[in-house]
C-alpha cells in the first residue's frame, strides 16, 4: 500500500505489485502467490503503477487499487515486461504449446474507486516492441473498474484521445489470454465544465491485439465494456474493441 500523509508523499518512479527481475510464485499452490497494489492518501505516484513486476513474473491473482492521490502516467493491471497470472499456464509455460485449461484461478482486477490519472488505464500490461520486443502477457480473466477515479482527457490536433482513456487489454505488446471486462458506473470530470469525464474507453488494446487462449473453441474470452448509468457517466467514446489494435470477439 502506498499512502501520502497530510504533508503528501511521492514515488519518483514507478510502483510495482511484483519484482524487478523475481518471480511471485509457489510451486505447491501458484494461484496463492498473489499481490495487490493500493493508493491511497495523498501520493503522487510520478511514474506508473503495475499490478505486475517489472520483468518479473506474477503466479497468483492480481488486485490494483487506485482510492486516491495522483498518477502522473498511466495505471496497469498487468506487468511492464512480465507476464502476470501465470500460475493458470499448466504445461508449455513460454513455448507456443502453452496448456491453460482455465484462465479463473488467478485473475486480475483493476478497481478505480478515487484519485486522478494523468495518462491511461489498462487492465493488461505493457510490452514492448522492436528488437527486444517483450510481450507482457496476463493468463487470467481481466476486470477494470471505473467507479469514481478522475482521468485527465487530451485531444491531438484531429480530435483524437491521447490520454484519459480505459482500455481492458495491453498498451503495447502482449494480451490478457482470458475474458476482458470494463464496467464503467460512474465518472467524475477532471474539471466541471468539461463536457467528458472519459474521453475513451476500449474493450481491447492500444497498440496490442487482443488473442485469447481459446477463441477458436468458443465465444467465452472476448472482451466485453458495460457503461452502467447513462445519467451519471460522460464518456467522448466507447469501443468493444482496441484503439490501433485487432480485437477478434467483443460485446
Amino acid at each position: 500500500t502506498i499512502t501520502g500523509t497530510n504533508n503528501k508523499g511521492s514515488v519518483v518512479g514507478n510502483v510495482y505489485g511484483g519484482g524487478d527481475a523475481s518471480t511471485v510464485s509457489n510451486g505447491t499452490s501458484p494461484e496463492s502467490a498473489s499481490t495487490t497494489v493500493t493508493v491511497t492518501g495523498n501520493t503522487t505516484v510520478l511514474g506508473d503503477v503495475f499490478g505486475g513486476g517489472n520483468r518479473g513474473d506474477v503466479s497468483g491473482s492480481v488486485t490494483v487499487n487506485i482510492e486516491s492521490g495522483t498518477i502522473e502516467n498511466d495505471v496497469y493491471g498487468g506487468g511492464a515486461l512480465a507476464n502476470t497470472n501465470t500460475g493458470n499456464v499448466t504445461a508449455g509455460y513460454g513455448t507456443d504449446n502453452e496448456t491453460i485449461p482455465s484462465t479463473t484461478a488467478s485473475i486480475t482486477t483493476v478497481n478505480l474507486n478515487g484519485g486522478t490519472i494523468i495518462g491511461d488505464a489498462y487492465g493488461g500490461g505493457l510490452g514492448q516492441t522492436g528488437d527486444d520486443a517483450v510481450e507482457a502477457k496476463v493468463y487470467g480473466d481481466v476486470t477494470v473498474y471505473q467507479l469514481g477515479t478522475i482521468l485527465v482527457p487530451a485531444y491531438d490536433a484531429d480530435s483524437l484521445a491521447t490520454s484519459g482513456r480505459i482500455f481492458g487489454c495491453n498498451n503495447v505488446n502482449g494480451t490478457p489470454k482470458g475474458h476482458v471486462l470494463v464496467y464503467v458506473s460512474n465518472t467524475t470530470p477532471n474539471n466541471p465544465d468539461d463536457k467528458y469525464a472519459i474521453s475513451a474507453v476500449y474493450g481491447g488494446g492500444n497498440k496490442a491485439e487482443y488473442t485469447p487462449v481459446r477463441i477458436d473453441q468458443d465465444d467465452s474470452d472476448k472482451t466485453e465494456v458495460v457503461i452502467d448509468g447513462c445519467n451519471i457517466v460522460t464518456i467522448h467514446s466507447v469501443y468493444g474493441g482496441g484503439n490501433a489494435a485487432s480485437t477478434p470477439a467483443t460485446k
